[in-house]
């Protein structure tokens, strides 16, 4: 990935669905304020992110992010989940009644590779932007500004 340019959006590939897909999985996510404070800590000069210095592999930062997520919810008394949930979860969110967001737009959230639209691709780029309104109204309701 790249460091967030000076819109705030933030580039990479999900390695997941990248060689299925014509674009390289290809995502741009709008780094909002709540969200910058905490990149902060983890920012890098060589890589976007420092975790290729802490994890000698995919697993192992899986596997250590879960470990954090079970500490804060031991800490804040939550139910058990991982981030594959936490993940799902958005999607979920997205498009309950409280987002209705489109779920072309939650597919294009979540990365996924969708057979129905592959022809569509082709012909129409698909707005960001969707995708930004849909993360900021997830966001707003747990007032994360």
């Amino acid at each position: 990935c790249s460091m967030p340019d000076k819109n705030g959006i933030l580039r990479y590939n999900r390695q997941k669905t990248a060689s299925r897909r014509d674009d390289g999985a290809e995502m741009r996510v709008k780094i909002c304020p709540c969200i910058r404070e905490i990149m902060q800590e983890y920012m890098d000069d060589e890589r976007c992110f420092s975790f290729h210095r802490r994890f000698y592999a995919t697993k192992s930062l899986n596997k250590g992010v879960n470990l954090g997520l079970r500490q804060w919810q031991a800490d804040n008394k939550e139910e058990d989940f991982t981030f594959y949930a936490a993940r799902h979860s958005w999607a979920t969110i997205a498009r309950s009644k409280l987002c209705n967001i489109d779920a072309k737009v939650v597919t294009a959230g979540l990365c996924h590779v969708d057979a129905n639209n592959k022809t569509d691709d082709v012909y129409i780029q698909f707005d960001w932007e969707q995708l930004w309104d849909a993360q900021k109204k997830i966001l707003d309701i747990f007032n994360w500004k």
